[in-house]
C-alpha cells in the first residue's frame, strides 16, 4: 500500500483560497484523491467552502430567470427610448426612462426636481401672461367705453338739438 503524501498547509492556502482552485484541481496536481485533498483541508485548519460558494466558482453566479415577455418588454421599452431620443428629443426619452425605472436613484432625483423647475417656471410664464391678458383687457374695455361714451355724447346731443327745435317749433306755435 502507498503511502499518502504530506500536503504543506502553505501549498493548500495558496492555491484554495488564494488562487481559488477546487480540491479536485488540486488533487490533478498533486497526483492525489480530491478526498485526500479535502481530509487535509480540514487537518490543517483551513476554512473550507460552503457548496454555494464552491458551485459560483464553477458555475459562475447565476443570473435571475427572466421570462420571455420581461425581454420583450425591456427591448421594446429600450427601442422607445432610443425612437424617443430620436424624433421628439431629450425630455421624452427622459421620461421614458423615469416611467420604465431605467434611471439610477441620483437620475431619478434630478429628473424630478427639473420638472419642478418647469412647473414653477411655467406657473411663472403662465401668471404673466394672464396679467399681460388683463391688462391688455382692460385697455381694450376702456377705448370701448370711450366710443360708446362719445357715440352717446352724439346722441344725447342730437336728442337735446330735437327737443329745443320741437320747443322752438313749439313756442311758434303758441305765439
Amino acid at each position: 500500500m502507498d503511502k499518502v503524501k504530506k500536503i504543506e498547509k502553505g501549498f493548500l492556502e495558496k492555491k484554495y483560497l488564494d488562487e481559488k482552485l477546487s480540491c479536485k484541481k488540486i488533487a490533478g496536481l498533486c497526483n492525489m484523491n480530491p478526498k485526500t485533498v479535502w481530509r487535509w483541508l480540514k487537518r490543517l485548519n483551513i476554512q473550507t467552502r460552503s457548496r454555494r460558494e464552491a458551485a459560483i466558482l464553477v458555475h459562475g453566479k447565476r443570473k435571475k430567470k427572466v421570462s420571455y415577455e420581461e425581454e420583450l418588454r425591456a427591448e421594446l421599452n429600450r427601442i422607445a427610448v432610443l425612437e424617443a431620443e430620436e424624433a421628439e428629443g431629450k425630455a421624452l426619452a427622459e421620461q421614458i426612462r423615469f416611467d420604465t425605472h431605467q434611471m439610477s436613484l441620483d437620475e431619478r432625483i434630478d429628473y424630478l426636481k427639473r420638472q419642478e423647475e418647469l412647473k414653477e417656471q411655467k406657473k411663472v410664464e403662465e401668471d404673466e401672461k394672464r396679467k399681460r391678458l388683463y391688462a391688455e383687457d382692460q385697455i381694450r374695455l376702456k377705448k370701448e367705453l370711450k366710443e360708446t361714451s362719445s357715440t352717446l355724447e352724439g346722441t344725447a346731443k342730437e336728442q337735446m338739438d330735437k327737443i329745443q327745435e320741437a320747443c322752438d317749433d313749439l313756442s311758434g306755435y303758441k305765439k
